[in-house]
């Protein structure tokens, strides 16, 4: 991580990097940008810009596609369907179905039950 310094000289908090460390900072803000911004001290607007910086790709589709991937990793680990939409920061276990089924073609459900 890099040490960030305010327009004074004071040493801030530390960005990330590599997309390892960015993962771990969304999970533990529920994969919502303004939570990671505040964690970082940073506005949403100076974070969407320095993770493209770093990342080469937009804050949000990563979020989409890395949230997906966590979920579909977790779901053929065995975790419920409820558990994994709670976990990726859902509001309901409906709306990261409907988004499951768009980006995979299948619903949570059948991605977990072609793991066992």
């Amino acid at each position: 991580m890099k040490v960030r310094r305010s327009r004074k000289g004071m040493v801030g908090v530390r960005l990330p990097e590599g997309e390892e460390e960015w993962l771990e900072l969304a999970m533990r803000c529920g994969f919502r940008v303004k939570a990671m911004a505040a964690v970082l001290e940073v506005g949403e607007r100076t974070l969407r810009r320095r993770f493209r910086r770093e990342v080469k790709e937009r804050l949000w589709e990563w979020l989409r596609r890395t949230r997906m991937e966590v979920g579909r990793r977790w779901l053929r680990e065995g975790t419920f369907v409820k558990e994994v939409a709670g976990r990726l920061g859902y509001g309901s276990v409906s709306a990261f179905c409907r988004a499951y089924r768009r980006r995979w073609g299948r619903s949570p459900c059948e991605e977990r039950e072609r793991a066992r």
